[in-house]
């Protein structure tokens, strides 16, 4: 899965980022490999 973290007028911190791509790897045993996840704060 690909995961795709961003930010609406903000910078995201790298903790943060990573953070976010940690919690989505958790949804790769239920989602197959074609899918995305796109993470916004705003």
């Amino acid at each position: 899965m690909k995961t795709i973290v961003k930010g609406k007028n903000i910078e995201v911190p790298d903790r943060v980022r990573d953070y976010a791509v940690r919690k989505m790897e958790r949804l790769d045993r239920i989602l197959d490999d074609r899918s995305d996840a796109v993470v916004e704060f705003s």
